[in-house]
């Protein structure tokens, strides 16, 4: 539950504090974090061993999910492919399109770096961070399946 906790309150400090504004991609990106802080309260709350294990699996879909749309982000930054509805490009066809298009601009852009550490983004850092917690927890979960293995042997 705390590392996931993290990286919502960065977004949220560098949100608020260094007004740097989330994207759409950006914002769909803390949806995973907020269904592995639920499940985590869940297996917390209510220790039954089918929850917990259920818990676990649902966490590391939520890590993988969160790890597929933080790799579609970096591909929109880096212009591998283009997200139609949060992309920075204007219509400059005529001084009208122009207008609409920059009306219809919400500030934040998905293909607009607002901060780099290292030369990464923060979509990029945040693809790292899942893969490596997807890792862990399947870590968990094999060590979970075990223990309780060795104990049923017992």
């Amino acid at each position: 539950m705390v590392l996931s906790l993290v990286p919502l309150a960065l977004a949220l400090v560098s949100q608020f504090f260094f007004h740097m504004h989330p994207c759409e991609l950006c914002i769909i990106q803390r949806v995973p974090y907020c269904v592995i802080i639920f499940f985590s309260l869940l297996a917390f709350v209510w220790p039954a061993k089918r929850v917990f294990l259920s818990s676990l699996i649902v966490i590391i879909h939520a890590f993988l999910i969160n790890a597929g749309i933080a790799f579609y982000h970096v591909g929109v930054e880096k212009h591998w492919w283009v997200n139609q509805g949060c992309s920075s490009t204007l219509d400059m066809s005529s001084m009208e399109a122009l207008k609409a298009s920059l009306i219809a601009a919400n500030g934040a852009h998905c293909d607009q770096v607002q901060f780099e550490l290292l030369g990464i983004s923060m979509a990029g850092w945040n693809f790292v961070y899942c893969i490596i917690l997807t890792i862990f927890t399947v870590y968990c979960l094999v060590q979970y399946i075990i223990s309780q293995k060795n104990e049923a042997l017992k």
